[in-house]
């Protein structure tokens, strides 16, 4: 696996980004998987407190089945298209999606790299993923080849 992705715009200017590897990408993942199931709680909880201000089991129960969903489909999308392809666990080991050209992602991007995780998930602690990702030279995951994206290490500021 080629450690660069070097981006040549029109105008004739490269840019290097050097590509994440499994190990930092996994290392950010302990961090933003328990960060989910915390906001999976949040979720659940406030639409069961909801249902119960409201004396209404039945709206309990379907207010903390959609935020639940809500937040499990929700989080990876909503917070790379937020914050310019990061989450919580890449900004801190210093990693960011961006299209494969080294644009930012979009929401549509996100979205999608996203729901593909399922499948990178299988047959579970991301097998799929993991064997794409070693294959395809890379660093991608299905989510990322689907989306057009690929995760990138940031390059520190310029200093003066």
């Amino acid at each position: 696996m080629s450690d660069d992705l070097v981006v040549t715009t029109p105008e004739r200017v490269s840019f290097d980004y050097q590509l994440a590897g499994p190990g930092s990408r996994f290392l950010a993942q302990l961090i933003d998987f328990p960060l989910q199931v915390v906001a999976l709680a949040a979720s659940v909880l406030l639409g069961l407190g909801v249902g119960a201000l409201t004396g209404n089991g039945l709206l309990a129960e379907v207010l903390g089945v959609i935020f639940g969903f809500l937040t499990i489909w929700g989080y990876y999308p909503v917070i790379e298209t937020l914050w310019g392809g990061q989450t919580l666990g890449k900004h801190i080991f210093g990693l960011r999606v961006v299209g494969d050209r080294g644009e930012p992602i979009n929401w549509v991007q996100a979205l999608l790299r996203n729901l593909v995780r399922l499948v990178d998930f299988m047959p579970g602690l991301y097998g799929i993923g993991l064997v794409v990702l070693f294959l395809n030279g890379r660093g991608k995951r299905l989510g990322d080849l689907a989306a057009g994206t690929v995760v990138v290490r940031e390059s520190p500021p310029a200093g003066p």
